[in-house]
């Protein structure tokens, strides 16, 4: 399973890129809200962090989810276009894949817009697991559904999972198989966080004082 970030927070990003091993990062209109800079001059300084980058478009009809797709690759070169799974945005996502840009079907809730994307040429789909959960009642067994589907019809499309608050939720799709995960920032900090472990490091290291001296090395 490959990691992206789902933020836009440089500081939260240049953190977790330092220490984790992460393949890109993923954005949408309210991530960049958040941040309250510029759209672009923000997207650009995420490009320059992690090449595989995520832009949504904003537009709800097809005219405008084309043009912005155009405008959104001659500003900041090679990116995945989100476009929201909708009958305009599966317009889009046809029509965009075939001029060869790379698309991704977002704000996934079902498995039928999950394979409608994967038929119109969509690279990636994202569906959202915490969202399927509250509103419809499983998330992870809809994402495996997603994955059995595109199995047995040969199709390529890669799945996205985003739209994480625990965990146990991300870790149930990578023990599944699942192509990619898009976790928050804060959520990613927490993989490795655990009070057990820093009071095991921190006995393997007394013990040693103990038997070298203090502020021993190996």
């Amino acid at each position: 399973m490959k990691i992206l970030i789902d933020s836009a927070n440089l500081e939260k990003i240049n953190h977790i890129v330092k220490y984790f091993p992460i393949d890109g990062i993923t954005t949408n209109p309210s991530i960049l809200c958040k941040e309250n800079t510029e759209p672009y001059e923000l997207l650009e300084k995420l490009k320059q962090i992690k090449d595989l980058l995520f832009v949504q478009a904003i537009s709800k009809d097809f005219d405008g989810m084309v043009e912005e797709a155009k405008r959104i690759t001659d500003k900041l070169g090679d990116v995945v276009i989100k476009i929201p799974v909708t009958d305009e945005g599966l317009r889009a996502i046809k029509h965009l894949s075939a001029q060869g840009y790379h698309t991704c079907g977002t704000a996934i809730y079902t498995e039928e817009q999950a394979f409608m994307a994967a038929l119109a040429g969509a690279e990636y789909v994202a569906p959202y697991v915490n969202r399927i959960e509250k509103f419809y009642g499983d998330g992870i067994g809809t994402v495996k559904n997603i994955q059995e589907i595109y199995k047995n019809n040969n199709l390529k499309t890669k799945i996205l999972a985003a739209s994480f608050k625990r965990n146990d939720q991300v870790m149930a799709l990578a023990k599944a198989g699942v192509d990619a995960a898009t976790i928050p920032a804060d959520l990613l900090i927490n993989f490795i966080h655990n009070k057990d472990v820093d009071e095991a490091v921190d006995a393997f290291v007394n013990d040693f004082y103990k038997l070298v001296g203090p502020n021993s090395t190996m």
